[in-house]
């Protein structure tokens, strides 16, 4: 998955750690599909930070099927940055969904997990799930050399894992890489040069395993995305 770093904001705090949205999601989840030959048309999702409101970011979605598009790019969340206001578009630009996103809670959490959460869909008889993975990257004044060159090692290692697993199969081998590549984004700094490379790395393992599987792993199930800590609340 191709990933690209967009920011909501270009200036940050000294020493503060900033986090990304990656393998972002938008689910059709409601059971009521359209009639042959029609489909649910998405074309962007807009952001707004708040609470200033004043400025506005575009991601295009791209349709992975009838039911599921997916944002291409790895959105960056600064520290000074409350909550986002989601407007989903469709290909024609009217409004579709909204959903407020509560970036205070979701800095909270530990880097690495999965959300997932109901959009709010304007007069329209269809629910819409969107769903994402947060990474934490830590400043540079909080690593070491040592760390730098551990996650450069893990990374190298899964992308070998990674081609392993397009060779064989192996399903253990592209869980072992996202591991790796989840670690490595641990270790490297907000505004290093091996940043964009290991976030793409790490949205292609995703997707990979998605591919295969068609599900999430087992520990972001149902069960775990539903619970209050896991859950972005709407309003």
């Amino acid at each position: 998955m191709g990933q690209r770093i967009s920011s909501l904001i270009n200036e940050y705090g000294s020493g503060e750690s900033c986090f990304f949205m990656t393998d972002i999601t938008i689910n059709r989840t409601d059971g009521f599909y359209d009639e042959p030959g029609e489909s649910l048309s998405l074309g962007e999702l807009h952001l707004f930070e708040t609470p200033s409101l004043m400025e506005r970011k575009s991601f295009p979605l791209t349709g992975v099927s009838r039911l599921q598009w997916e944002i291409r790019d790895a959105i960056e969340i600064p520290a000074k940055v409350d909550g986002i206001e989601c407007i989903v578009k469709s290909k024609e630009a009217f409004d579709v969904a909204h959903v407020h996103l509560d970036c205070r809670k979701m800095r909270a959490e530990q880097s690495g997990h999965r959300y997932s959460c109901t959009i709010d869909t304007f007069g329209a008889r269809m629910q819409l799930t969107l769903s994402w993975i947060l990474i934490e990257i830590p400043s540079e004044s909080r690593l070491t050399s040592d760390d730098a060159e551990l996650a450069g090692r893990l990374n190298d290692e899964a992308i070998s894992l990674t081609r392993r697993y397009e060779q064989t199969g192996e399903l253990s081998d592209i869980d072992k890489a996202i591991a790796s590549l989840e670690k490595a984004i641990e270790l490297t700094f907000h505004g290093s040069i091996n940043l964009p490379v290991r976030l793409n790395n790490l949205g292609t393992a995703y997707k990979c395993r998605f591919e295969r599987l068609g599900e999430l792993p087992v520990e972001w199930g149902d069960s775990e995305m539903q619970s209050p800590e896991r859950t972005c609340q709407t309003r």
